[in-house]
């Protein structure tokens, strides 16, 4: 206890010394209770130092350690200062009951007075120092741990630390790479702006982010999506440089393979339908600065279906590769050829001059693609259908002028193929007139407008009517009766021909019912069938119901009979196969229509079983005047007997033709020489008194 005035002003003043200390500081007594402390160590504990003094109830310090751990390591260093005269120095966690956790350095010293031996212990908050070590410590592990690589320079570029998947990507160990410069792995596939502008991005405190090509230690190149960020101090100083990356070559060859996917042909390497018009939107954009000509050239390969379906698509495939590899060879390098799809290519000449260039191009193009192709085992000859649009004058964007280069080549289609043609205006005109006819034989399906007129056929032999041919016509409202040369190919190119074929058939059927009362013999009906008929999925149970009809309803006036094209018999499919064969099992006779304009193999005559060829108009019409044209008349006329199939010649219209094809051997015919197409009550009354009608006709020439 103070005995004098001067000793209480010392000790007030240390007390307020210790009490404005940042430190804990705290007196303990050899059994580690509390003897004194200041406001700090108050204020941790959460109790007042009289509490913690209070004579025969003083606490002892190991109240404060929550962690077994914690108070053990307390404990043996507070032994340790009792026998030892050395500061100890340590770490524990300080959890109070009523305090704040947080981590402490405590600092012990022994003091040795006459009530005997003391503990003095300073205390250091140093819980925001082990949070920041903690985090240091999860940050060098997530560096090294991390699959990115992670690179750590000075502000000269100088390698200081590299982590583990630096090595892994590059195949450069630390010690390599440490004191060396990032261009360690570099590729030279960057030029000297790249750099420039990373050291300028960097130097300006900037971060720097760009996909890097670089080389490993075996040079082999990939590619590196990375990241270099500055590192300042307390100051604002750039101190160093830390660069992230990731390694994403494989990314980047998805990526590359995509790419070529969305631009490129996967079966001929062509660029494709996107890329062409990418290129057109730029060759049109420099044309117009240029004031130059640009030309697209778009070409279809004629009947490349029948090829497909009789030979097999891995042949088409191999056609269609030859076919690109050609037109390659054909084409001046500066000047794009695409792959539109299917059978369809494109040529873009970006500076086509004048109009003869483009003709030029054109006319090689189909002679250089009407030589043979050989794929496989297979001599294969085409033909190209190709229409040409030129900018300015046929269109200032690329869908304009690609719109009239197709219109365009669909007009060569429509004149006979293997040709080319340039786009006119009038073109457009027409293509809305198909439109707006498209519209109206869809209007007149659903108002049933459409008419049946029938064409007798007569035997040359008996002179007697055998069958009739079933002919569509069209009662418009307006103009009355419309041939069909007027109105069949809308129906065949929109699929509308589907519908009114299977309104032909019922009107056939219900014809040949009422006439099942009103004529003596039955008649056979010819009806034409076209492809698109055959590819419908419920066209045979169509056929079969009114087949079925037909034999339920007693006496039967007659029976239906198919013409169809050669090109139906080239489709090879199991589809096309499993209609042939249930038409001929239903006893449904099958002609072949204008033998002679198509393939007219006899491969194709032999594979199905048919029952007559028809032979084509032009060729009856021409066989008078033409000696080739009555020469090929005998030469069908003749083949078709060997394979004991009738022949019938259409388009008569002379007695002249008529003796001749009785003289070549013809079967039967029809014609106008005998009858024009009638509406079905004239038909009628023809058919019950006209059979010795060419009888007449042919005597009084």
């Amino acid at each position: 206890m103070p005995t004098s005035t001067s000793d209480r002003f010392y000790l007030d003043l240390l007390r307020a010394y210790v009490d404005s200390a940042d430190d804990a500081i705290f007196v303990l007594c050899d059994e580690l209770k509390f003897l004194f402390c200041n406001r700090v160590m108050e204020r941790w504990v959460g109790e007042p130092e009289s509490a913690l003094t209070q004579h025969n109830q003083r606490v002892s310090i190991t109240r404060f350690f929550k962690d077994s751990a914690d108070a053990g390591r307390f404990l043996s260093h507070f032994t340790k200062t009792l026998h030892e005269a050395a500061t100890n120095r340590f770490e524990c966690r300080l959890e109070p009951p009523r305090g704040l956790p947080r981590w402490v350095e405590f600092s012990l010293n022994k003091v040795g007075l006459e009530a005997g031996q003391m503990v003095i212990g300073v205390a250091r908050d140093i819980t925001k120092h082990k949070e920041a070590e903690t985090s240091l410590l999860k940050l060098s592990s997530a560096i090294e741990q991390t699959a990115d690589s992670v690179v750590i320079t000075d502000t000269k570029g100088v390698i200081e630390y590299v982590n583990p998947a630096f090595e892994n990507t590059t195949g450069f160990s630390q010690e390599e790479a440490l004191g060396k410069t990032p261009a360690l792995v570099k590729s030279g596939r960057h030029d000297r702006a790249f750099y420039d502008a990373l050291w300028s991005t960097i130097l300006r405190g900037e971060v720097f982010r760009a996909i890097f090509v670089n080389r490993r230690k075996d040079g082999a190149l990939y590619h590196e999506e990375k990241t270099i960020t500055p590192l300042r101090d307390g100051n604002g100083r750039i101190t160093h440089f830390v660069s992230t990356g990731k390694d994403i070559t494989e990314r980047m060859k998805d990526q590359e393979r995509l790419d070529y996917l969305a631009y490129y042909d996967a079966l001929t390497g062509l660029p494709n339908r996107n890329l062409l018009h990418d290129r057109l939107g730029h060759a049109l954009d420099h044309a117009r600065r240029q004031e130059k000509r640009t030309a697209i050239l778009l070409l279809n390969i004629d009947n490349f279906n029948s090829i497909n379906n009789s030979l097999g698509h891995d042949v088409g495939d191999r056609l269609l590769k030859a076919v690109a590899a050609r037109l390659r060879a054909s084409v001046r390098e500066e000047n794009t050829v695409a792959r539109m799809g299917g059978d369809e290519f494109a040529v873009l000449l970006e500076d086509a001059g004048h109009a003869d260039n483009a003709a030029r191009t054109a006319h090689q193009l189909v002679g250089d693609l009407a030589k043979p192709f050989l794929a496989g085992e297979h001599e294969i000859f085409i033909s190209v259908s190709v229409g040409i649009a030129i900018a300015p004058a046929d269109g200032n964007d690329a869908d304009s002028l690609w719109k009239n280069a197709d219109t365009a080549m669909h007009r060569v289609k429509e004149h006979g193929h293997n040709a080319y043609r340039f786009y006119s205006a009038d073109m457009t005109t027409k293509i809305r007139e198909r439109l707006t006819l498209r519209t109206q034989l869809s209007r007149a399906l659903e108002r049933e407008e459409f008419r049946l007129y029938y064409q007798p056929i007569l035997d040359l032999r008996s002179e007697r009517i055998v069958g009739v041919e079933a002919l569509i016509r069209w009662q418009h409202p307006d103009r009355g009766i419309i041939a069909p040369d007027e109105f069949m190919s809308v129906l065949e190119e929109s699929g509308l021909i589907v519908r009114a074929g299977e309104w032909v058939l019922r009107a056939v059927c219900e014809q040949l019912q009422q006439w099942s009362g009103l004529l003596r013999e039955p008649v056979r009906v010819a009806v034409n069938i076209s492809g698109r008929q055959f590819a419908d999925p419920g066209f045979l149970d169509k056929v079969g119901c009114m087949h079925c009809l037909l034999k339920g309803r007693g006496r039967c006036a007659g029976v239906m009979e198919f013409e169809i094209t050669e090109s139906v018999l080239m489709n090879t499919d199991l589809a096309t196969i499993k209609i042939l064969k249930a038409l001929r099992e239903n006893g449904i006779r099958l002609t072949i229509d204008d033998f002679g304009t198509g393939y007219s193999s006899l491969a194709y005559l032999t594979r199905f079983r048919v029952d007559a060829v028809k032979i084509d108009r032009s060729f009856v019409q021409d066989m008078i005047a033409n000696r080739d044209a009555a020469a090929l008349v005998e030469v069908i006329i003749t083949m078709a007997h060997v394979l004991n199939l009738t022949v019938i010649a259409e388009g008569v219209e002379t007695s002249e033709q008529v003796m001749l094809l009785r003289n070549l051997g013809c079967d039967m015919m029809q014609g106008y020489v005998f009858s024009p197409p009638l509406p079905a009550d004239e038909m009628t009354g023809f058919l019950e008194e006209g059979r010795d009608r060419l009888n007449r006709v042919s005597s009084s020439d």
